[in-house]
């Protein structure tokens, strides 16, 4: 087992009890009957959990082995999906998404698909676990339209970024192996980067005082990207990406928070007419 990948495992058990945590606070901190924001994301957390301590039993079992298609699969799928179902009730449904919206949608993991496909060989699990990626997205894109997550610069930058980093990753499989190196160190930089700006963004808007709706999707999409940089990384930079990956869970849950706060002081209801509470 080498260095890298002992350090993977650390970074991967450390996400356990951060995840646990994050269930454990958020059950206390919010009050029953809970709204369906909250719901899901709590569940959203248990999947991830498992899928963690998937992780880290194959690679302890299997180090520096490839995973085929397996249970964390479903797991993340899950946690995507439920992360997706979390912003949804937080959508104004006057405002559906628009075509470029979808396109720009379809056409990046469209990108994502065939770079994955490329580098595992595996058809079926790469197409249809992506699925809830777009799904995720297809909430992600509407919502932070709606609450002006992104400002219109920003969005461009935002698309220019996702173009780059799929057409880089394609021109680094057709060339050669000292070209596709630095290509993809390149890319690592640039996903790396974008993190970061990312969580400084949404630290100062916090601090001007930005809507807690709007911080929510800010949260959401950096713990996204985040996954993303993860599918896209390997040796030190995926755990560099993973570090940061931990910092997004950490602040989706403060903005999960903020937003549950809010609709306690506003006396909004929480429940929707078929929701039956968990105990």
């Amino acid at each position: 087992m080498t260095e890298l990948k002992m350090w993977e495992i650390i970074l991967n058990i450390m996400q356990i009890p951060l995840s646990v945590t994050v269930i454990v606070v958020m059950i206390r901190k919010t009050k029953r009957p809970r709204s369906l924001l909250v719901t899901f994301f709590i569940f959203a957390m248990l999947a991830y959990a498992l899928d963690d301590v998937y992780w880290i039993a194959y690679d302890f079992l299997r180090p520096d082995k490839w995973m085929p298609f397996a249970a964390n699969e479903i797991a993340g799928g899950a946690t995507v999906l439920l992360l997706g179902a979390a912003l949804s009730t937080k959508i104004d449904k006057r405002f559906p998404a628009k075509i470029s919206e979808i396109i720009f949608n379809l056409v990046f993991f469209a990108g994502c698909i065939w770079l994955w496909i490329a580098w595992s060989g595996e058809w079926f699990q790469d197409i249809i676990f992506t699925l809830p990626y777009i799904y995720f997205t297809y909430i992600l894109l509407r919502g932070m339209r709606n609450t002006k997550a992104l400002s219109r610069t920003a969005t461009y930058f935002a698309v220019a970024i996702c173009a780059v980093i799929v057409i880089l990753d394609g021109i680094g499989l057709y060339v050669s192996e000292g070209t596709a190196g630095i290509i993809y160190n390149i890319n690592y930089g640039i996903l790396n980067g974008t993190s970061v700006y990312l969580f400084i963004k949404i630290i100062r808007d916090r601090r001007k005082g930005t809507a807690p709706e709007k911080t929510l999707f800010q949260s959401f999409a950096f713990f996204f990207w985040t996954m993303l940089v993860l599918d896209m990384s390997s040796e030190l930079f995926y755990n560099i990406g993973l570090f940061i990956h931990m910092v997004a869970i950490f602040m989706m849950f403060i903005a999960v928070l903020a937003v549950a706060d809010e609709e306690i002081r506003a006396g909004e209801p929480v429940r929707s007419e078929a929701y039956h509470d968990i105990s």
